[in-house]
């Protein structure tokens, strides 16, 4: 999932170091960067990590830091198995349950996601709509034999 903003300068600072910027046309992507906990996928301990403008994550916010893990998102839910808790379901198979510092920061990522998910959807439907057939449509006449 790609949530970058072209125009860095629409973005504004909130809670924990956390920028975001939403933006009315779908053509406009969502921007969200900043600090949450994930959880291991074999060892279930919380680590801290930055997600900067991709669902991306790293170590932390220097640029030269290696992307731990990059994916597509397909759903994402507020999840109850741990405080300000969300799972994000990716196109792997994967679910990455996060967790944000407060209720506000954990609303913010769930809106930010939920929107992104919105747009590509209606891009899809879009897309369907507009496409124009590969062939031309079969009649059938009716016959009275």
């Amino acid at each position: 999932m790609i949530m970058k903003a072209k125009n860095h300068s629409a973005m504004t600072p909130t809670i924990d170091n956390t920028k975001i910027a939403f933006h009315d046309c779908a053509a406009e992507p969502i921007a969200l960067d900043g600090y949450l906990r994930k959880q291991g996928l074999r060892v279930k301990s919380w680590k801290r990590r930055y997600f900067n403008g991709f669902l991306t994550y790293k170590k932390d916010a220097r640029p030269e830091t290696k992307i731990l893990k990059r994916d597509a998102v397909e759903n994402v839910l507020y999840w109850s198995g741990a405080k300000h808790g969300f799972a994000v379901h990716l196109s792997s198979g994967r679910i990455l349950y996060i967790t944000a510092a407060t209720e506000e920061e954990a609303s913010v990522w769930y809106t930010a996601l939920n929107r992104y998910l919105t747009i590509q959807q209606l891009g899809k439907d879009m897309r369907r709509l507009t496409a124009r057939p590969l062939l031309d449509p079969i009649w059938e006449a009716a016959c009275e034999c």
